[in-house]
């Protein structure tokens, strides 16, 4: 068979062109457009593709053409959403930063996390392959598996910590942001990373070839 270069060349330059070709637009939403404030706290899409948004004044949920809006006037008890999960039942588990809720079929449920009648402020939440829901605040660590919220007062030598970010990689390891530095969880043990000193951490975050 006869092997046609300039075809070939002329086929794989059609085939190729629309990828560099491609535009990429941004839509800049406001709050003409139904969001309750411009400024983002946090960006979360369900398993449903809903996308939810928190402000410094409320809830939005977006779905690709308007908005709906959850604040105090929808049982919430604050407006400013700090973090955002959803859990296997559909649960949307929203932070606060006062506090934490529940938003399942348009009913919202509060939950008190607070320490001596001190508020809890939620710094992130996240769902770990396992159903459980971590929590980090500025009273620690807490885990919700089934019904029950479980307050690690301390771990790896660490006490009275604030947790500002949690992640898990694709060893199922939690990693937990803290103000006293890098932990991972594995295997109902905590453990302090320290090949990295001196350094401030902000997020974590694996990339396609998992480091």
């Amino acid at each position: 068979m006869k092997f046609h270069y300039k075809t070939f060349f002329l086929f794989l330059t059609l085939l190729i062109l629309p990828i560099f070709s491609q535009h990429h637009y941004f839509q800049y939403l406001t709050s003409e457009d139904g969001i309750s404030q411009s400024g983002a706290n946090v960006v979360y899409q369900d398993k449903t593709g809903y996308i939810w948004i928190g402000t410094q004044a409320g809830l939005n949920r977006f779905n690709g053409n308007s908005f709906v809006v959850y604040s105090t006037n929808e049982g919430l008890s604050n407006d400013n959403i700090t973090a955002l999960a959803e859990d296997s039942t559909g649960c949307l588990w929203i932070g606060t930063n006062t506090g934490l809720a529940c938003l399942k079929q348009d009913k919202i449920t509060e939950y008190d996390l607070s320490n001596n009648n001190q508020t809890t402020y939620i710094y992130k939440l996240l769902t770990d392959d396992n159903g459980r829901i971590w929590i980090g605040t500025d009273n620690g660590l807490f885990i919700k598996n089934d019904f029950n919220f479980t307050k690690i007062d301390s771990f790896a030598g660490q006490s009275h910590f604030k947790v500002y970010d949690i992640y898990e990689d694709s060893q199922q390891r939690v990693w937990l942001i803290t103000e006293n530095g890098l932990f991972y969880h594995k295997d109902n043990v905590y453990k302090e990373f320290t090949k990295i000193q001196n350094t401030t951490f902000y997020t974590l975050t694996e990339d396609c070839r998992k480091r």
